[in-house]
Order: C-alpha cells, then sequence, then structure tokens
C-alpha cells in the first residue's frame, strides 16, 4: 500500500517507483510460486504465459483520479544453476593451488543489469599463508620450461634464494609439472656456503602431485617454521618416487642441477637466465578479533571481482560488469553463439569448503 501526502493546494502525487517494484517483485514471486506447485500436482495444471496484477486505488473521501504516467520496466532474472541446485560445495583439498568452477547460462546477447553472487567459505590454511594474484590468480602457469627431476636419477634440483629481509617460513610453493601421476618430492632448505648448499639441514617438507602433465603450484609446508636471514639459501628437490618438472622462469640467479657426496654439493648443470618457480609463505596469522577470514579468490575470464565481507560471514560479489565483459568476448569471438556457459572460477591454497549459492543477475536480451 502506498500513501501519498497531499500539496499545498490539496492534489496528490505518487512516486513509489521502489515500493511499487518491491510490491510487484513481492506479488509476482509468490504468484510465480503457487503455479509451479499447482504444475507439479496430479494432474498437473499449465503454466500461465502471464500473471495478472491488479493495481487498487481507494480514498475514503470523494476525489478524481487522473494516472498521468504508468511505466513498468522489467528485466529477465537468472536465479538459478542450470540444473535447479539449491547449492553447490566445492571441496579443496589445500595440497596445492587448486581452482574449481561452477557455470551459469546466458545469452550470448544478454545486457547484465545488475548481478550478485554469494558464497560462504570456510578455509583453513594450517601453518603456511597462501596469497597473492601470482598464485591465486585466474591464469594457470603459462611456464613450458624447466628441469626434470625423478627418483631414477642421482641430481637434486637446487635453486637460491635471497629474501630482502629476515621472514619465518612455513612452506614453501613450487610451480612444477608432475610426468607421472602421484609423482612425489622432498624439500629441503639449506643455507648458502660459497655460492652451494652448505650441507645443514634448515627445514624439510614433501609435495605429492596427483596429476601428471598439469602445471601447477605445489603446496609444500614444514613441520616446524623456519626463520632465515636477510641472507641466501637454497630450496633443494629430490623426487622419492615418480618424477617431475620444476618450471622455470626468466631470473638472474640460475636454477641447477646438483649432485651431493656426503654433505658435498657440486653444480653438474647450470642454466643461465632461468630460475625455478618458488614462493615463500610466510606463517599464517591465528584466526581472532580482527583477522580477515581466509578466501579463495573468484574469477571470471581474466577478471577477478572483489566480495564483500557480510554479517553473516558470507561474501557478496558485484557481477554486473565482469560477466557483461565475458559475454562481449565470447559473441565477439563467437558471433553465432546463442547461449553461453560463464564460468565462475573459485581458486584456493587452503583445504576446505566453498558453498556457492544461484547468483541473482537481472538482465535484458
Amino acid at each position: 500500500m502506498f500513501w501519498p501526502t497531499p500539496d499545498a493546494v490539496g492534489e496528490l502525487a505518487v512516486h513509489a517507483s521502489n515500493a511499487l517494484a518491491d510490491g510487484l517483485r513481492k506479488y509476482l514471486s509468490d504468484q510465480w510460486a503457487q503455479a509451479v506447485k499447482a504444475s507439479q500436482q496430479k494432474p498437473p495444471v499449465p503454466l500461465p504465459d502471464h500473471i495478472d496484477a491488479a493495481v487498487v486505488i481507494q480514498s475514503d473521501a470523494p476525489c478524481r483520479i487522473r494516472i498521468l504516467d504508468f511505466n513498468v520496466r522489467y528485466h529477465k532474472l537468472l536465479a538459478s544453476f542450470p540444473d535447479g541446485a539449491s547449492k553447490k560445495v566445492l571441496h579443496f583439498a589445500g595440497k596445492q593451488i587448486e581452482a574449481q568452477s561452477v557455470s551459469i547460462q546466458l545469452p550470448a546477447a544478454a545486457t547484465v543489469t545488475s548481478g550478485t553472487l554469494r558464497v560462504n567459505e570456510s578455509l583453513h590454511s594450517g601453518s603456511a599463508s597462501v596469497a597473492g594474484d601470482d598464485l591465486l590468480g585466474p591464469l594457470p602457469i603459462a611456464q613450458n620450461r624447466g628441469i626434470r627431476i625423478g627418483a631414477d636419477g642421482v641430481r637434486s634440483g637446487g635453486q637460491r634464494v635471497t629474501p630482502s629481509a629476515a621472514v619465518s617460513v612455513a612452506g614453501i610453493a613450487l610451480g612444477v609439472m608432475a610426468l607421472s601421476p602421484g609423482a612425489q618430492l622432498a624439500i629441503e632448505l639449506q643455507p648458502d656456503q660459497n655460492g652451494l648448499p652448505s650441507g645443514k639441514k634448515l627445514a624439510e617438507a614433501s609435495a605429492t602431485l596427483e596429476q601428471a602433465g598439469q602445471p601447477n603450484w605445489a603446496l609444500a609446508t614444514f613441520k616446524t617454521p623456519a626463520t632465515l636471514p636477510a641472507a641466501p639459501f637454497w630450496i633443494l628437490i629430490r623426487a622419492a618416487k615418480g618424477s617431475a618438472i620444476w618450471l622455470a622462469e626468466a631470473g638472474a640467479d640460475p636454477v641447477q642441477l646438483l649432485e651431493q657426496n656426503g654433505r658435498v654439493w657440486t653444480a653438474a648443470a647450470s642454466f643461465e637466465g632461468l630460475q625455478a618457480m618458488n614462493r615463500i609463505l610466510a606463517v599464517a596469522q591465528e584466526a581472532g578479533a580482527g583477522q580477515r577470514p581466509i578466501q579463495a579468490q573468484l574469477s571470471i575470464g581474466a577478471a577477478t571481482p572483489t566480495g564483500t565481507l557480510q554479517q553473516d560471514g558470507s561474501r557478496l560479489f558485484d557481477l554486473a560488469a565482469q560477466v557483461n565483459a565475458f559475454l562481449a568476448t565470447v559473441s565477439a569471438r563467437s558471433p553465432r553463439a546463442k547461449t553461453v556457459a560463464v564460468s565462475l572460477v573459485f581458486t584456493a591454497g587452503a583445504a576446505g569448503l566453498i558453498t556457492v549459492y544461484p547468483p541473482h543477475i537481472a538482465y535484458d536480451v
């Protein structure tokens, strides 16, 4: 109900756009829910092709009503997943940087006027903090060069790293690609001594690569965090089972293949201009008041929208701009496409669950 206020000469003017929209939305939603319920009965009642909505004008005194303008604009609404599921639950093991996706479908010619997505995240990183656009970014590892490390050989891969400041290290992220399923890597940190590993172990960890042929960031967490000074140290990798490629990117300190005789290391090969992919994982902050919960990164194409934390602990994403950009890219690439599957990709380096609820996307065609 809308209660207009008379102006100075007793005329009434109603500007009820928001209230009218909310009222119509609720009425149509209720009517449609009843129609769907009736269509599921036996015998089923066919779904209506339209719904009548009566606008009733009442007055407690004699009056004359003149309607000058009545304009209702509406949009199509996507409020479900293609399979009709009430939610999608994504499971993350936390052993590597992992990407999982859910899809929604829209007409290729759609223009999104508004769009939101709500998710609940229950992620636990353990002792290591996994963050950063290079680790959680929307694009997979693109490097296609590196050094092979196999359990059938005696050589280890070595990369010297010099932190800019002293740091407490809880683990290491390694850019790798398994050559055999279930490949197992043993990782050590050792101080530098005259340009080679010293033989003294600072920390150790292991990583298992389940999938072969897939470049990814593997996560190796140390049993006890290691405190490293602002001085060179070595990351050493050997294959305990199977084989893998330690991927490399451009860098000044070259990755090396090393051989060990007792506690003495020697360089068997050095690859100038290439540095093995690694990222130091700092010690995770304990959860508590004032600490931001562990979050995954959402990607739509190459875009990464930022969600807003809600009072109930969920995150709400505004997707309109990113979905429109994705649709435009697909339409330019495939002008004959009628329907587009939009992948909502969640990337995380922590173990746990992400619950994704159906989006609410209003659009025009």
